[in-house]
């Protein structure tokens, strides 16, 4: 391994480094809570225990499913406490409910959202009931009305304060799981951009379902964590629409990512998802707009999708490794990144089968699931840049194989080898084509003088400015070549190319004049000839190269001459 090598495979290690020492960083912010300054003088007081239903049953109102079922009504209640300040709200998280507050008898708040999703209630959205002073110590009582049959229908982190207070109390609790996602679509947006700023060649397609599926999944567990209900709950619509595409939107990507690490991919699982994914989305849309399902009935649709998702993805995976184990030679040995994707699928099975079985894990999942992505793109990120170090050192030896192959070492233009391989594929084309191109033949005149009078020194130096010459006269209507020693060749292949060479070389005698004036003890003076394709008899390169090269001595003696 050469120096440069090992220069960049230091810097990604520098860059895999950093990244797993943001994630520790947020891994421990996630372990040490978080400390807010809140405004009031007491903290806020937790009220999702303590209530007792009207057979006196103990009642949590996080888990309020557990109670009641779908337009059953249940009343909760429980003291206020003896001492309220001024600012004092009742402030929750009301999911998939309606509900009556009283106060001793005395209804004092009242929600019953009409939801233009079509669906009773918004799916998630924040409350707060004003609780004055004149309160403490008196019974207060909430009659809920859930609307559907199943575990998310609830009110959970209740807490009695201040609203900002709850702000605070609300972030103290899920405030990480928001950074976490969005930690999650920040990474995807730099594979997202890593992907078109690299070379068209070294693209990777797999990189962009990544980043792509990195950015929905991560959008919808930052929607999860509530946060952005919280902060902005004039938009509740708009983000539970949101938050429903960042769905529908995961599924394939991540399909396409992860049958593209297996050792044996596996299309016709990636055509199942995108189907599914296809069809079942158009289907809830069609369901929701025609009234025949509500917004939450359409999930059914979203975990069919989600349940093919893990099907097909776990019967991926059991064939590549079933494979692999009869021909151990196939196996793709990159065993951190597949431990990277285990760790992530494994969180996606947990949140599903959580949301599925569970549902009390609906608000507090999504910090597994931010956990499982944030391992995976770190350490897919990663190898994706040491890869990305190693395809661009190889592009650069490659291109150096190529000067050294096809470029004249002295002059920086096109060499014989480059020559013919242009010759080639123009008498192709032209075979085959109407179009026509010419050959030029050039001689640089008195270059044994030169050397013999300057020495060979400024012979190069004479060569070169003959290159420089005619790269200007000719380049911008074909390509220039030394073809060895003083001689040069030009192919012109654009349209009318006689009148274009005509062009060029009076271009090249204006230059000529102008490097003479500068140089005037080494004239340079470059004889030509040309030939056209279509004046051979038999139309071959041969015929084109002996008559341009015949033409190009006609000049130079009739130059001496004169």
């Amino acid at each position: 391994m050469d120096v440069s090598t090992s220069r960049r495979d230091s810097v990604s290690g520098v860059v895999f480094a950093v990244f797993f020492a943001v994630f520790f960083v947020v891994m421990m912010a996630h372990v040490v809570p978080m400390e807010l300054p809140f405004s009031s003088p007491d903290p806020p007081i937790d009220c999702d225990e303590g209530w007792v239903a009207a057979d006196g049953t103990s009642v949590s109102v996080s888990r309020l499913y557990e109670y009641t079922g779908a337009g059953q009504t249940i009343s909760i209640s429980r003291q206020l406490p003896d001492t309220l300040y001024g600012d004092s709200y009742l402030n929750f998280n009301a999911r998939n409910i309606a509900f009556t507050v009283y106060v001793d008898g005395e209804v004092r708040y009242r929600y019953a959202a009409a939801d233009p999703l079509g669906s009773g209630a918004l799916e998630s959205c924040f409350q707060h009931v004003p609780i004055g002073t004149s309160l403490a110590g008196k019974t207060i009582t909430i009659e809920t009305v859930a609307f559907y049959d199943d575990s998310f229908c609830a009110m959970p982190d209740m807490a009695l304060c201040s609203v900002n207070d709850y702000g605070l109390y609300y972030l103290e609790r899920h405030g990480v799981s928001f950074v976490l996602s969005l930690l999650v679509v920040f990474v995807g947006l730099i594979i997202v951009v890593q992907y078109f700023l690299v070379a068209k060649r070294f693209r990777s397609n797999n990189s962009l379902a990544l980043g792509v599926g990195s950015i929905a999944a991560g959008l919808w567990m930052a929607l999860e964590s509530q946060v952005p209900f919280l902060l902005l709950s004039s938009l509740s619509s708009q983000m539970v629409m949101l938050d429903l595409l960042m769905l529908y939107l995961a599924p394939y990507p991540a399909m396409v990512f992860a049958c593209s690490i297996m050792s044996h991919r596996l299309p016709a699982a990636e055509y199942i998802v995108l189907v599914a994914n296809v069809v079942l989305g158009v289907a809830a849309g069609a369901c929701m707009l025609s009234g025949t399902l509500d917004f939450h009935q359409s999930f059914v649709f979203l975990y069919a999708l989600y349940a093919i998702l893990i099907v097909c993805m776990t019967i991926a995976i059991a064939r590549s490794t079933f494979l692999i184990r009869k021909n151990p030679t196939s196996m793709n040995t990159n065993w951190m990144v597949h431990i990277g994707v285990a760790v992530c699928f494994l969180a996606i099975v947990f949140t599903f089968v959580a949301y599925i079985v569970g549902g009390r894990f609906a608000a507090d999942s999504s910090p597994f699931l931010s956990i499982g992505f944030v391992v995976m793109q770190v350490v897919i990120l990663a190898d994706f840049l040491m890869k990305g170090n190693r395809n661009s050192h190889a592009a650069a030896q490659s291109e150096a194989m190529r000067k050294l192959a096809y470029v004249d070492a002295l002059t920086g233009i096109g060499n014989r080898t480059a020559f013919d391989m242009a010759c080639d594929e123009l008498e192709e084309s032209a075979q085959e084509e109407t179009f026509d191109f010419l050959l030029a033949c050039f001689d640089v005149d008195d270059l044994k003088r030169v050397n013999d009078t300057f020495g060979h020194e400024v012979g190069d130096e004479h060569l070169i400015s003959a290159s420089r010459l005619l790269k200007e006269a000719f380049g911008p209507i074909g390509q220039v070549f030394r073809i060895g020693g003083d001689e040069f060749d030009a192919l012109v292949s654009v349209e009318n190319p006689r009148a274009a060479f005509a062009r060029a070389l009076g271009r090249l005698r204006e230059l000529e004049e102008e490097h003479n004036e500068l140089h005037p003890e080494r004239k340079l003076r470059i004889s030509c000839g040309v030939c056209l394709f279509s004046e051979t008899p038999n139309r071959t390169m041969r015929e084109v190269s002996v008559r341009a090269d015949a033409a190009m001595y006609e000049d130079k003696a009739a130059h001496q001459v004169a």
